[in-house]
């Protein structure tokens, strides 16, 4: 993208961060963590496919980051929201 606005990556850098208040990759990972989320909450998934399907590295690393963004673990995130939708009934 840098190039072909013939600005350099840094700057992009900069201009994206000042804009949406992320760095390029912290967006990307946002964006990955909350598709994550969705699929944890749609879809009866493994987590080890929803992994796959988002490009993280291991079930590991994405326990890793979603704790981090979220503030639990994806296994504990899908069992709230189960846990969420029988008391609806």
């Amino acid at each position: 993208m840098s190039q072909e606005m013939h600005i350099s990556e840094t700057y992009l850098s900069h201009l994206f961060k000042r804009e949406t208040g992320l760095s390029p990759i912290q967006y990307v990972i946002h964006c990955r963590i909350g598709e994550a989320q969705s699929l944890l909450m749609e879809t009866q998934l493994p987590i080890y496919e929803i992994e796959e399907r988002l490009g993280f590295g291991s079930s590991c690393h994405l326990t890793t980051m979603f704790k981090k963004y979220v503030g639990i673990s994806p296994r504990e995130y899908r069992k709230h929201f189960i846990t969420e939708k029988i008391k609806k009934k």
